[in-house]
């Protein structure tokens, strides 16, 4: 059987991978995105086929998973990479209570730490090294552009007009992609907890922000 899209497989039996998948940091705006690609008409996942428990295949006949669980495994389809500026994203998980999704995604990919903040850094760095490492497509999800949400649905097998995604932007309110509720770690403080500064703020250059 084929679906609206001319894709193979039988959507109800939930084994149909999506198409793409855009992975993050974490706190990067994901739930921001994924209203914007449903806006836009795609059928979109908010982690629904990478999840803390692995990939389920119990959300078959995605266009688009948006999920942070994807960065550190074998993200399925075309895959994108959303960045958000660093201190947002570092300050934001350093204030994020301590949960069991979280901290079990850290303890297999990052050298563990009880100081939260070291542990935001290293999980940030270790994404972003992850994202350049693997050559994904990036944006910033501050400078989010029709032209991009175009990108992931042609990538998806689904047409979508510049005027359309632009619509979908703009439909979305911002407040989506706040965090920080507990204010903003400062910059010199990020740095006393990098492993190796230096990667960090290449890091960082590369994804095209400067630290304050």
């Amino acid at each position: 059987a084929q679906d609206q899209h001319g894709r193979e497989g039988d959507r109800a039996s939930g084994v149909e991978a999506p198409r793409v998948t855009v992975a993050c940091a974490g706190r990067s705006g994901s739930r921001f995105l994924v209203r914007i690609l449903r806006g836009a008409g795609l059928n979109v996942g908010h982690e629904a086929w990478h999840t803390v428990h692995g990939v389920t295949g119990q959300a078959g006949g995605l266009d688009v998973d948006v999920s942070w669980m994807a960065t550190h495994r074998e993200p399925a389809g075309h895959v994108f990479y959303q960045h958000r500026e660093p201190q947002a994203v570092i300050s934001s998980y350093a204030h994020v209570p301590a949960n069991g999704g979280y901290e079990q995604e850290q303890l297999r990919h990052i050298r563990w730490s009880d100081n939260p903040l070291q542990r935001a850094v290293r999980w940030w760095v270790s994404c972003s090294r992850r994202a350049r490492d693997r050559g994904w497509g990036t944006w910033k999800v501050e400078k989010l552009s029709p032209v991009q949400v175009q990108a992931v649905a042609g990538a998806a097998g689904v047409g979508v007009s510049v005027p359309h995604a632009e619509r979908a932007i703009t439909g979305v309110s911002e407040r989506t992609n706040r965090h920080n509720r507990a204010g903003l770690v400062p910059w010199p403080e990020i740095l006393e907890q990098a492993d190796d500064a230096a990667e960090l703020e290449w890091l960082v250059s590369l994804a095209g922000y400067q630290g304050p």
